[in-house]
């Protein structure tokens, strides 16, 4: 989760990749939800290998307020889904000031 300064009005698109593998006990299949400003939308990827395989995905959303929270989840279970995120970046740009993310992120819930 992270809460970054928006112009209510304007519209923001959020891109990311989202990957997963079948290894370690795992299906190779996955399934987020991303959610920011009462939108949400679900993403999903399947991969029957065992080495990850990435997919660029796009979430769009319009500001309500002077900040918005954006919220990548899953409800899968651990032991038989991976869900790994990297990449995310916002269009247009957000201030680097106004941002933690970094690195891949594996979702679990």
């Amino acid at each position: 989760m992270q809460t970054f300064t928006t112009v209510p009005g304007a519209g923001y698109s959020i891109s990311f990749m989202l990957g997963t593998q079948r290894a370690y006990g795992r299906d190779g299949s996955c399934e987020i939800t991303v959610e920011a400003d009462g939108v949400s939308q679900v993403f999903s990827a399947e991969n029957l290998t065992s080495v990850i395989v990435w997919e660029t995905k796009t979430f769009s959303f319009t500001a309500d307020d002077t900040q918005a929270t954006l919220k990548f989840s899953t409800t899968q279970s651990d032991f038989t889904n991976f869900a790994h995120l990297d990449g995310v970046a916002t269009s247009p740009p957000i201030a680097a000031d106004d941002l933690t993310w970094g690195g891949v992120k594996t979702l679990f819930r």
